[in-house]
């Protein structure tokens, strides 16, 4: 069960930034703000309520290398990427613009990528027409004229009570005084 608190005013924000007609929108935000967290919940939000569109998710944590990131990006979708590095974004474009569905591609733990790989989801990006991005790491990169949201800290009382619950099998801290320490950090 995923535990989103005090985040709905910016899922109101971000669904307005994507009705706006932006093509990528990075959200963005220091490490632990909950990024992850509110753009897993924006993309669920958003297949519930827009079956016009098919939305993919991937989390690439750790991932640092274009040829990872291709790599990732075909097997969700289930593509043999040629030999040829400098084919795979026009492989992996080609496969999004003929989905049944417009395409909405949500990556998420893209703060390990070096430049080259940054680069090279630019151009994929560039190429990818009617694929609409959702990126989230933690500094803008500005890719693709995108739309930029940054995750700002929960209020004391959000983060307080979300330090409190019980979630995935993981217990919450169960004093209100340990609750706020860990907070205050």
């Amino acid at each position: 069960r995923l535990v989103v608190r005090g985040r709905a005013p910016a899922l109101e924000r971000l669904t307005a930034l994507e009705g706006s007609g932006q093509r990528v929108l990075e959200i963005t935000g220091v490490a632990g703000v909950g990024k992850s967290a509110l753009a897993y919940r924006y993309a669920c939000v958003q297949a519930v309520g827009d079956a016009s569109r098919e939305r993919w998710w991937l989390d690439v944590e750790g991932v640092e290398r274009i040829a990872g990131l291709a790599h990732a990006l075909a097997t969700l979708f289930g593509v043999r990427l040629g030999t040829e590095r400098g084919e795979w974004s026009g492989q992996l474009a080609a496969m999004m613009s003929h989905r049944p569905l417009p395409c909405t591609m949500h990556l998420d733990g893209l703060d390990q990528l070096d430049a080259d790989a940054v680069a090279w989801l630019d151009a994929l990006v560039d190429v990818s027409e009617g694929t609409r991005w959702v990126l989230a790491h933690r500094e803008a990169w500005g890719m693709g004229g995108a739309a930029t949201f940054e995750v700002e800290a929960l209020e004391e009382e959000d983060a307080l009570a979300l330090l409190m619950t019980d979630s995935e099998g993981v217990r919450g801290v169960q004093e209100l005084e340990r609750a706020r320490a860990l907070w205050r950090g």
